[in-house]
């Protein structure tokens, strides 16, 4: 899988659009397609999306809620000039009853959805090392290896001394399960820069119960990151049962009735095979 490019908040973006002579480009457009995948929080209340910055300025996400489902489209809040759309931002909405079973489209739309990351399967984060604290919650902004947006979250953690990507997807086709992979990549974490020379980084991967886990983390030049250390770090993101992707879920189930079986049969002196039917 490759990373797409890197998402720039709409702090960092060009003050206004750069007017070109002639009107070497159009205006942007009043209203853009939600093309990616986006984040629900865990109360399904939330959304997030990462839209286009037309004219220097972040998008608007818009939601129409129905019975059935709920639309999604961003909206530029700007038009006013000709310029080229550049860089992108994150946008949130917040919907007045919990998305529950509904479905999310595209405004106008009849065939087709929007595929989202719900946090309720978000792993938990056990140990925060050199001061980090959360910084962005995103949808992960990952290409498959067909060119697909990847379902997934991208949380990134800073402080002054250290900053910390954790990457969480759900790759399609499913991957087999692998063990952690590391590297020295660094994480391009958007306001976060080294003080002091090049930082030391570090970067593990590794797919578990349906998801592929990707973390990395940089730390201000001259200051220790090692594997042991890491490795301690990855360890701490941890699923659930109940988070396991669908085909895991019922291996566990399947596990624990064997198990179950096992005592029972152990328990009334039977030690003939077991009947899995």
């Amino acid at each position: 899988m490759v990373r797409s490019a890197v998402l720039m908040l709409a702090a960092v973006m060009v003050a206004g659009c750069s007017t070109v002579p002639g009107g070497g480009f159009p205006s942007p457009p009043r209203y853009e397609p939600v093309g990616q995948t986006v984040l629900v929080s865990a109360d399904s209340r939330l959304i997030t999306a990462i839209g286009p910055v037309a004219c220097g300025h972040a998008p608007r996400l818009v939601a129409r809620a129905y019975p059935d489902k709920v639309s999604l489209i961003f909206e530029n809040p700007d038009t006013n000039c000709n310029a080229e759309v550049i860089g992108s931002a994150l946008a949130s909405t917040e919907l007045p009853m919990p998305l529950g079973n509904r479905a999310l489209v595209h405004v106008g739309s009849t065939r087709g959805t929007i595929p989202y990351f719900s946090e309720r399967d978000l792993a938990s984060i056990g140990r925060l090392p050199f001061g980090l604290r959360l910084s962005s919650d995103a949808p992960a902004d990952v290409t498959g290896p067909q060119g697909q947006p990847e379902i997934g979250d991208t949380r990134t953690y800073v402080s002054p001394d250290a900053a910390m990507e954790i990457t969480q997807i759900v790759p399609s086709p499913p991957l087999q399960a692998r063990r952690y992979w590391f590297s020295t990549s660094c994480p391009i974490v958007a306001g976060w820069y080294a003080r002091h020379g090049f930082p030391a980084c570090r970067t593990v991967t590794w797919v578990t119960h349906g998801y592929h886990f990707l973390v990395s983390m940089a730390v201000e030049h001259g200051m220790t990151l090692s594997v042991r250390e890491f490795r301690t770090t990855a360890q701490a993101v941890l699923l659930s049962p109940g988070q396991y992707r669908l085909r895991q879920r019922r291996a566990v189930q399947q596990q624990q009735w064997l198990t179950e079986k096992l005592q029972l049969q152990w328990g009334s002196g039977r030690t003939s095979c077991i009947d899995l039917e």
